[in-house]
């Protein structure tokens, strides 16, 4: 696979990003069953696992690969232009009603339903270039970064409508921000019909959802972190690793302090002149961006986030690094040299 995804077990980890239990059954739903009839192929196995204020995000090898024919027999110039103007569509929409739905208490009672079946037409198809980029269907690589447009433009729709239904979602319930994103759609659902909250939802640290076979299961706290090590702590390496390689989105060279960042208060606190290392950049975090001298991240390629930033900003950054945030801790000195994708840790 491309752009630095690692392989662990059974599953490649696609990202370490800030998402929480309610936005990943949504994120989930979309992938295995959402509806979106300018794409019909659908995962039948993923895994969530949200701590600490973010989640990890895998796929089934056997998905991808099956992913990957699938691609190779459909991508064109006519898919790129339908599937592309079909994530675009979607993101309006979902933009669209999410701005109506958490506007008042009344609104999300009567569109609760709408912003759920929203996500599901968005996620269907919002991966899809990079998946593409990802398995290597490179027939024509004007082709996958045009494509890659077409997500990028949705990821900024994504950024605008993120804060409207996580700030609000608390509030129109009558309980803080946090503790209404460790809700499950459903349980917002019976919280509107019958204001009875699950009685352990306050006590709730991780979560993990597993999608085998099309058939999802919820996970909490201990029995969370059992499947999570089961699935994927206990395939990881130890080895440890002073050069990574990785690919050049724009080029430089610099040195300095590394700065570890997962979930949104990691972000905040980007000390300026830093090295960001993350598993990949959005643009909940751009404001934060100016301050690095370098990016590095774990995932990623040409039509990243993270690549389309570094151009902007014109910082050197290298990505698809796989395990920078595991091998690297903040304070540690690393020479980036992105004139040959190569991320050093020095002495």
């Amino acid at each position: 696979m491309n752009m630095g995804y690692q392989k662990v077990g059974r599953w490649y980890l696609i990202r370490k990003v800030e998402f929480f239990p309610f936005d990943i059954f949504l994120v989930n739903a979309g992938y295995v069953r959402g509806k979106n009839s300018a794409l019909r192929w659908r995962f039948r196995n993923t895994l969530f696992y949200y701590i600490n204020g973010f989640e990890y995000s895998l796929r089934g090898v056997a998905d991808l690969k099956g992913l990957k024919i699938f691609l190779e027999k459909n991508f064109n110039p006519h898919f790129v232009k339908q599937v592309g103007k079909a994530i675009r569509s979607a993101a309006d929409d979902l933009l669209s009603i999410t701005q109506n739905t958490f506007s008042s208490r009344a609104n999300l009672e009567q569109n609760i339903d709408k912003f759920y079946q929203a996500w599901g037409t968005f996620c269907a198809v919002f991966q899809t270039p990079e998946l593409a980029e990802m398995v290597g269907v490179q027939k024509n690589k004007h082709l996958i970064y045009r494509f890659g447009l077409d997500r990028d433009y949705a990821a900024r729709q994504l950024a605008k409508l993120e804060p409207m239904y996580r700030l609000r979602l608390g509030p129109l319930l009558g309980i803080p921000v946090g503790d209404a994103m460790k809700l499950l759609p459903s349980e917002v659902q019976a919280v509107l019909l019958t204001k009875t909250f699950p009685k352990d939802f306050k006590q709730r640290k991780t979560c993990a959802l597993l999608t085998l076979n099309g058939k999802t299961r919820v996970y909490w706290n201990r029995e969370a972190d059992r499947i999570f090590a089961k699935e994927f702590l206990r395939f990881q390496a130890t080895d440890q690793f002073c050069e990574f390689k990785g690919q050049t989105v724009y080029s430089g060279k610099v040195k300095g302090k590394a700065y570890v960042a997962f979930n949104a208060e990691d972000f905040k606190r980007i000390p300026r002149g830093a090295i960001l290392v993350c598993s990949m950049t959005r643009y909940t975090i751009v404001p934060y961006l100016k301050r690095v001298r370098a990016i590095v991240t774990d995932q990623g390629g040409v039509t990243c986030h993270a690549a389309i930033m570094a151009r902007e900003l014109k910082v050197p950054t290298v990505v698809g690094l796989k395990t920078a945030t595991e091998q690297l801790k903040t304070g540690d000195r690393l020479e980036v040299d992105a004139e040959q994708g190569i991320v050093r840790r020095l002495a």
